[in-house]
């Protein structure tokens, strides 16, 4: 009796652990993703304020759900998780397993703004030339398994903006803006987001295989 009883727990217990991995998700089957808030400890130039970067998650959110391969967390309550979780000015959060479950998330993503530069180019000729004036972003975004803690995915994305002053002899003609504007950082750093998640080294581009190899020009 006793042998049947073993044998019978044994069975069990393998079909237990047999549905637990049939129910966990893989980042192919559509799976709920939590983003989480990204953090803003990169290089920074001293034309924008780091508070000009706090849009940077809502722009991963949006670009991930047009994307139509994962089901998102909604941003204004995954707020309210975060806020309990949070103690003090620490910025310490629990760990990823136990919001996960809070809102049934398959996978946290958790982002950095790396680097937001600029950089501006000047050609002349007896009074007439152009100013280039370029803004550059830098992101990094992983995908954390809440049941492992384990990395699934990790990408990085960079994004380019321009703006160009064109002057004619004696500057009597300017066309253009020779200023570095919010609406340059704003499209540089959609710009960033769009190719970590879009971009052919970008996380499509690894779900589907098709991602190009490290070293080959993007």
């Amino acid at each position: 009796m006793k042998r049947i009883v073993c044998i019978l727990a044994c069975m069990c217990m393998l079909l237990w652990g047999t549905l637990c991995q049939a129910s966990q998700k893989t980042l192919l089957d559509n799976p709920s993703v939590a983003v989480l808030n990204f953090q803003n400890r990169g290089i920074v130039d001293n034309k924008f304020n780091r508070e000009d970067l706090v849009m940077v998650s809502d722009y991963a959110y949006e670009t991930l759900l047009d994307t139509g391969r994962f089901e998102l967390v909604e941003r204004n309550r995954l707020r309210e998780i975060t806020d309990e979780l949070s103690y003090g000015n620490s910025g310490l959060m629990a760990n990823p397993h136990d919001m996960g479950q809070l809102k049934a998330a398959d996978f946290l993503l958790f982002g950095s703004i790396n680097a937001v530069t600029t950089r501006k180019a000047e050609t002349s000729v007896v009074g007439a030339g152009t100013e280039r004036y370029k803004v550059m972003a830098s992101i990094s975004m992983r995908l954390v398994d809440v049941e492992t803690g384990q990395v699934a995915m990790a990408v990085v994305g960079r994004g380019t903006a321009k703006n160009t002053l064109v002057k004619a002899p004696l500057k009597i003609v300017r066309i253009g803006t020779a200023e570095i504007d919010s609406k340059q950082l704003d499209d540089a750093i959609r710009a960033a987001i769009d190719d970590a998640i879009n971009g052919p080294r970008g996380m499509i581009a690894k779900l589907e295989g098709r991602a190009a190899k490290p070293g080959k020009k993007r």
